[in-house]
């Protein structure tokens, strides 16, 4: 038995899992953490740099992370930065910084890593599901579409509509956020999946969207009531689009305050979760799915698989 780490470091929210590998089993996580970091909040589009403010948030969550992993002792460690360092001047910086907290390297994941280790990660803990459907991602800095045929990626498209950027940029004219902002976060989300699809040259039809991401989890957390976070009870749940309609138009109405008394928005998704929404919500309407199928799984967990590859080739 040997323990392995991954942690994703992404525009919104830094994850870590530490989980157990044995031979011929699937993973058994032993311990998560996730703390909302925002680094990419207050990011300068003129500069293109990574704010001081969400750098020292950024560093005082990895040193939290570097404790954790001191006491789990774990044999293998995957750490990958995603949309915002990729697109940040300073993004070298935040990995040096990080690198140095926690003692080993860390690199960005290209879009199209990501988009296939998300995959990985999905299909490692879902069920199969019947003839093509697609995969969204949605993240703080940037929103993953992939198609998928007999459990095998055919293609993959990294969409500029993360919802922070949307959030910070778009709906924070009024509180709740004005129609015309909401339209017009509608409009670039549309424009983008449009071309997207074309490029994928993806079906116009799919029984379902799998959804993994903290804007799928988080919307099957409320619709389930949960009023702590249960990723058995989240794993596999399905969302109609009628639903995702019903929730996006009740939140939207909503001051922040109201929004943040709301499992599991409170703490900073009370404003990303509406962009958020209005993606997953365009992402089902563009590709005629009447539902969504939200994966707990995703990029966390398919880093952690990519430690047992170089394990067993030791």
């Amino acid at each position: 038995m040997i323990n392995v780490a991954a942690l994703d470091l992404g525009t919104n929210t830094f994850r870590l899992m530490v989980a157990e590998v044995e031979a011929g089993k699937a993973l058994r996580s032993i311990r998560k953490e996730q703390v909302i970091t925002r680094l990419g909040g207050g990011f300068d589009k003129a500069t293109g740099r990574l704010s001081d403010a969400a750098l020292d948030r950024a560093g005082e969550t990895l040193r939290f992370f570097a404790r954790v992993l001191a006491e789990e002792k774990v044999d293998a460690i995957a750490a990958k930065a995603t949309a915002i360092v990729r697109e940040a001047t300073n993004g070298v910086e935040f990995l040096d910084m990080a690198g140095r907290i926690l003692g080993f390297d860390v690199r960005t994941l290209s879009p199209e890593e990501e988009a296939a280790v998300a995959l990985r990660g999905i299909l490692a803990y879902n069920p199969p599901v019947d003839g093509p459907f697609v995969t969204l991602d949605v993240g703080g800095g940037s929103a993953e579409l992939a198609l998928v045929v007999s459990d095998e990626l055919r293609g993959w498209v990294s969409m500029p509509v993360g919802v922070v950027d949307i959030a910070e940029r778009v709906l924070a004219d009024t509180d709740p956020p004005s129609e015309f902002s909401l339209a017009e976060c509608e409009n670039e989300v549309t424009e983008s999946l449009e071309a997207a699809r074309k490029k994928l040259g993806a079906p116009e039809y799919v029984d379902v969207v799998v959804g993994t991401g903290g804007t799928a989890t988080s919307m099957a957390a409320i619709d389930l009531g949960l009023e702590e976070y249960d990723e058995e009870a989240v794993q596999n749940h399905r969302l109609s689009l009628e639903y995702i309609r019903e929730l996006e138009s009740r939140l939207a109405s909503l001051s922040f305050a109201e929004r943040s008394e709301i499992f599991p928005l409170g703490g900073g998704r009370e404003d990303v979760i509406i962009p958020g929404i209005i993606t997953t919500r365009v992402t089902l309407e563009i590709f005629s799915a009447g539902e969504m199928l939200v994966s707990d799984a995703g990029l966390l967990e398919g880093l952690a698989l990519t430690c047992t590859d170089k394990i067993e080739r030791r």
